[in-house]
């Protein structure tokens, strides 16, 4: 809840640094034997409110009407960051 909202999807530092961050806490989360079932449909929504409107959109065309997974949106963040740290 306290990590820092990115408004553009420019900002290349403070996205890669939450993506970094939300990835700890998911990891933590796995190593505690938590299923990402039982905790994503609470970090999703929490997580979208700190993302760029951008990369809401990629994530949400990503996503479609499948069910949300936590780690398949964190790959979609992953792969978005990437590309873009290649061009800059």
């Amino acid at each position: 809840l306290n990590l820092e909202s990115i408004t553009s999807l420019a900002d290349l530092k403070k996205l890669r640094r939450l993506h970094d961050e939300i990835e700890t806490q998911v990891r933590s989360l796995n190593n505690l034997k938590l299923q990402p079932e039982n905790y994503a449909p609470v970090l999703i929504p929490v997580l979208m409110t700190k993302l760029p409107s951008d990369l809401k959109v990629i994530i949400s065309r990503e996503f479609g009407k499948s069910i949300w997974n936590i780690l398949s949106l964190l790959q979609i963040i992953r792969r978005e960051l990437e590309a873009r740290e290649k061009v800059f």
